[in-house]
């Protein structure tokens, strides 16, 4: 299977609003920017923050709170949070390229820093490494 490209552009750059999505006070949907299931063996999450910008309470708690029930479902699961400096909102941001922030890892339950500077990539390159070496 070969990756396949946003077949529309346009399209995936239309806001999708929580408008009308009334659950209470304090209580709304989020989003993740990209997530990986990897041969039903393993989930990879991704929050995409420009620069320094934080991860809202709400979003960091459902990255946690996903993360932990796959885990203790059987499967082994991590959420990343990546930074780009892509200045201009017209330009691509691309996922490959941002640099790993923090991750939140099934089993330890914590937000910890990655032993050396990464990118996206490299995180899931060694991810989906160790998935494969877990299965051997």
């Amino acid at each position: 299977m070969t990756f396949q490209p946003i077949q529309n552009k346009e399209r995936a750059k239309q806001l999708v609003s929580f408008d009308g999505m009334d659950l209470g006070p304090r209580l709304w949907p989020t989003d993740f920017d990209a997530a990986i299931e990897w041969k039903d063996r393993a989930w990879l999450l991704f929050e995409v923050k420009h620069g320094g910008k934080a991860v809202p309470l709400g979003q960091r708690l459902a990255l946690e709170r996903f993360v932990r029930d796959v885990w203790r479902g059987g499967k082994e699961a991590v959420a990343a949070v990546v930074e780009h400096h892509v200045a201009d909102p017209s330009e691509d941001v691309r996922l490959a390229d941002c640099k790993v922030r923090e991750v939140f890892v099934g089993g330890e339950f914590f937000w910890r820093t990655t032993r050396r500077r990464m990118t996206a990539w490299e995180l899931t390159d060694a991810y989906i490494r160790y998935i494969q070496r877990k299965a051997a």
